[in-house]
């Protein structure tokens, strides 16, 4: 949580290139610490318990070492887009004529997002492409887990500041079990809106076992249910990092 407060004063701050050489020896210096090494091989765990021997033990490292990097990159970015300058990185939304068809026919779309590599690629990429995305989020989003003072009150808005500058609006889940948020979602979708749906929160209430790879998993169902109710489409989106870290 520091280190990421941290982060936002220093794009802030500093020239660009002076912020990004920093950054990347915290980079460096975090990857070589234990806990990184702890964290990455947790991953790796999963991913041989889901994949269920499909993947050869050296190709799962190579993948968490992916993931690893990809949410330090998500980071530098949502540091960057926090400020002034747009994050440059580079996008490209593969697909985007199922949206043109559904939206053609006069419905909504939702869009059941998952986080893997990022979640801040996703809605620069969509925006980019011309899509007025609002997001469902939780009361808490962004902020740390559990939940704390600081974490509400300054990580959740800091992390929620640089999505905000390619989204159309925010929906707010509210934590006292009121369900008007789900007439907000109505609304969207009546008017041809196209709204962004986590596929992958761990909080939720509603789960339905499914298998996959092999093994029995819990998968939320609100979007699926929401696009059924509302005669919306439903596509899922995911992110696919092409290319490493690069100074511009």
């Amino acid at each position: 949580m520091v280190t990421m407060i941290t982060g936002y004063l220093l794009v802030g701050v500093l020239p660009k290139r002076m912020a990004l050489g920093i950054y990347e020896r915290m980079v460096r210096r975090r990857k070589d610490h234990r806990s990184s090494g702890l964290e990455r091989d947790a991953i790796v765990e999963r991913m041989e318990v889901l994949l269920d021997g499909h993947r050869s033990g050296q190709d799962v490292r190579e993948f968490a070492e992916r993931f690893h990097e990809g949410r330090f990159e998500d980071t530098w970015g949502r540091w960057q887009a926090s400020h002034k300058a747009n994050w440059d990185v580079r996008t490209e939304v593969v697909g985007l004529e199922h949206v043109s068809e559904i939206l053609d026919r006069g419905n909504g779309v939702v869009f059941w997002g998952m986080s893997f590599c990022g979640t801040l690629y996703s809605k620069i990429a969509l925006a980019r492409a011309g899509i007025e995305l609002v997001q469902l989020s939780t009361s808490d989003h962004g902020a740390s887990y559990p939940t704390t003072v600081l974490g509400n009150r300054v990580v959740g808005p800091m992390h929620c500041h640089p999505e905000n500058r390619y989204l159309r609006d925010r929906i707010r889940i509210p934590d006292d079990g009121n369900n008007s948020y789900l007439k907000q979602i109505g609304e969207v979708l009546k008017n041809q809106g196209c709204i962004w749906i986590a596929g992958e929160r761990s909080r939720v209430k509603k789960l339905v076992p499914a298998e996959l790879l092999g093994h029995i998993g819990q998968f939320p169902v609100g979007a699926p249910m929401l696009a059924l109710r509302h005669n919306a489409g439903l596509i899922s989106v995911h992110t696919q990092r092409l290319g490493g870290f690069l100074i511009r």
